[in-house]
This record gives C-alpha cells, sequence and structure tokens, in this order.
C-alpha cells in the first residue's frame, strides 16, 4: 500500500525493502501543511469500487455507441467498467480518485432507479386487450384516411391494431397501452359499433356489371354520393356470396333518397351498356 511520511516519518508494518521504499512519499514542512498535503495526496490515490447493477440495465447505462457511459466518465473523472456482455454480470467497476468514485456512485444509482422506473412504465404501456368486431365495421372504426382511428389513438395514447383482411383472425382489433386507456379505447370502439348497428339500413340489388361505374376511380364517386346522402354505402367484396348486394346506412329518409338515386344510375349504366 502506498505510504506518506511526515517529516521522514514513516511507518509500516511491511519489511523494509527497495519496493516498499518506492511506495513512500516524504513530505517536508510545517505540520498543518504536511498534515493536508498528505491528506490531499491521499485523496488523489485511485480505489476501485463495485457497485451491483442488473445486466438488463447496463445497455441503457451505455447509451448509444457508448455515448452515456463516455458522458458520465468524463463528468465524474472516474473510468467506468462494465463487464463483457458474454459473462452477463451484474457488477460493475468505477475505478478513479475516492470523492469522484463516490460522486460518481450516486449519479448511477440515480440513473439505476430512474431505469427502472422506466421499465415498470414499459411493461404498465404493454397491456394488451382485445376486442372482436364485425369486419364490416372497421371502415367506420378507422374513417376516412384513417380520421377516426388517429384521434382515438391521440386522445387515448394507445396502439390499434387491426387484422389483415383475409386472416383467420379477421374480427380481433388489438389495443396496447395503459390498462385505463386500453379499457376506455374498448368502450369508444363499441360504442362506434352500437351506433352503426342501430342506423337505418337497406339492403338491395344492383347489378354488379355496373358498381365500377358508382364506385368511380380511388371511389371518388360513391364518396361524392355518401356525402351528399350523409349515408353509408357498402358494395360487397369479391369473397362476398351475393354480388350485387348493395347495403346503405344512415337515417331512414336518407338511405331511401340514396337508394333511389342508386337504382337511377343502375338503369343509366345498364341502358348505356346495351348501347355500347
Amino acid at each position: 500500500s502506498n505510504k506518506v511520511a511526515i517529516n521522514g516519518d514513516a511507518h509500516s508494518d511491511e519489511p523494509e525493502g527497495e519496493a516498499n521504499q518506492r511506495d513512500i512519499i516524504i513530505i517536508k514542512g510545517r505540520q498543518e501543511n504536511c498534515e493536508s498535503a498528505a491528506k490531499a495526496l491521499e485523496d488523489s490515490v485511485p480505489v476501485i469500487e463495485k457497485m451491483e447493477v442488473p445486466y438488463d440495465l447496463h445497455r441503457f447505462i451505455i447509451g448509444q455507441k457508448g455515448k452515456d457511459i463516455r458522458s458520465m466518465m468524463e463528468t465524474y473523472d472516474v473510468n467506468i467498467i462494465i463487464p463483457p456482455q458474454n459473462e452477463q454480470s451484474d457488477v460493475i467497476a468505477i475505478k478513479g480518485p475516492p470523492e469522484n468514485v463516490a460522486k460518481a456512485k450516486e449519479a448511477l444509482k440515480e440513473r439505476i432507479e430512474q431505469l427502472e422506473l422506466e421499465k415498470q412504465d414499459r411493461l404498465l404501456r404493454s397491456f394488451q386487450l382485445t376486442v372482436e368486431v364485425d369486419p364490416q365495421y372497421h371502415p367506420k372504426i378507422i374513417g376516412r384516411h384513417g380520421a377516426v382511428i388517429s384521434k382515438i389513438r391521440k386522445d387515448h395514447n394507445v396502439q390499434i391494431n387491426f387484422p389483415e383482411r383475409n386472416s383467420a383472425n379477421n374480427r380481433v382489433i388489438t389495443i396496447t397501452g395503459y390498462e385505463k386507456d386500453a379499457e376506455a379505447v374498448k368502450e369508444a370502439i363499441l360504442k362506434l359499433v352500437q351506433e352503426q348497428e342501430d342506423m337505418y339500413k337497406e339492403k338491395f340489388s344492383i347489378d354488379s356489371r355496373v358498381h365500377s361505374r358508382i364506385i368511380g376511380s380511388r371511389g371518388r364517386n360513391v364518396v361524392k354520393i355518401m356525402d351528399m346522402f350523409k349515408v353509408d354505402i357498402r358494395f360487397p367484396r369479391s369473397s362476398d356470396p351475393d354480388p350485387d348486394l348493395v347495403v346503405i346506412q344512415g337515417a331512414e329518409d336518407d338511405v331511401l333518397d340514396a337508394k333511389d338515386h342508386l337504382l337511377n344510375l343502375e338503369e343509366e349504366y345498364l341502358r348505356i351498356k346495351k348501347n355500347e
């Protein structure tokens, strides 16, 4: 161990020898000055202290490309030794002057507490629940250009995933977020579905040969009709059993007016088709 000899007075239980002599620093001067100088020297002798840091937090302490650990070492003028990844050890070492090491340890403790809180928060935010909704209502929940679903996501700070159209679980919508937010979103979705189910509905046939004319390029024509009559118009998918079946939803008078309009368009387009 290093020895500090004040006015040449060094005490050591170790045998005298060349190696031991090399570890002795001699300070001469007034006693009080020598004592403060000796303390300053002892305080500057590097120490190594170990502390427990859960292995799964190491990468967050290191930071991207080592940025965070370098910043901490520069701030406290210490060396922080993190064990190799393959060891999966929970012990890290801090080397430097005692006062610096103590400050670095405090900073690391605070960082660990913060990371543990963030970890807990991630767990809470990863709560998941599902809600089953008939696929015919999915477009209404999503809204035009995703407006409805974007607002629900933003208001409740959740993730909402819809199933693939032809998947086996095509009724299941998955909500991920804090439990209370996920529950609130489930209620909001079920309310939208209930509103749709409560609307007046008309199912009738329109010759499938004129569907594309009524729908228009990228759905432009049918969107105009829906806006004009304030209704929702649903044409059959290729997988539906009846290729002619069209469904209109909305207030009863609006639905009936929209139906008349579509039947007039069908008659007109079939007449044109016949004359082509």
